[in-house]
């Protein structure tokens, strides 16, 4: 299985939490440990779940708009644990829109890893300063999600007020 069967794939029982702030449960995204994900209350989080191809995928999002911060990442559900798939991500300290994915089959991945090094890749490889104005705000940034992750959704105009 490729990043880009997930990405294509019809999704079922997309789901939605409201907006958090500070650490990620463990419950939530299942990393490592059992402990929870670090985040300031600076930082505001949201998870959207969904299934297909027989798995269950989870979505976080993470927005810091003071730190001009924003990604979704997609993890898939693994009997050895949470497989971090890919990050899409916009920082504009270092760098414009772009993503750290698995290139290759998703079930290589090291379980439990927020990023694994041996099998993800950054698209596109630039580096330097942003050149792009950060305009993702809580409002925004559940569409970018559901574009990027090809999520079927009913009413986009009513998941961008959640």
């Amino acid at each position: 299985m490729r990043l880009i069967e997930i990405v294509r794939a019809k999704k079922q029982g997309v789901s939605l939490s409201s907006w958090h702030v500070g650490k990620i449960p463990h419950a939530n995204f299942p990393l490592g440990k059992k402990r929870a994900l670090p985040a300031g209350d600076d930082w505001s989080w949201k998870l959207i779940e969904f299934d297909a191809l027989n798995r269950h995928f989870r979505v976080l999002l993470r927005l810091n708009e003071d730190k001009e911060y924003y990604s979704a990442i997609l993890g898939m559900d693994d009997p050895r644990g949470l497989v971090i798939i890919c990050h899409h991500e916009l920082h504009t300290s270092h760098r414009d829109w772009h993503c750290h994915l698995v290139r290759g089959s998703v079930l290589s991945i090291y379980p439990g890893v927020l990023r694994d090094m041996d099998m993800m890749r950054v698209w596109p490889s630039n580096s330097g300063p942003s050149l792009v104005e950060f305009n993702v705000d809580r409002k925004s940034a559940v569409g970018l999600a559901v574009t990027r992750f090809n999520l079927e959704v009913r009413d986009r105009a009513q998941w961008t007020l959640l």
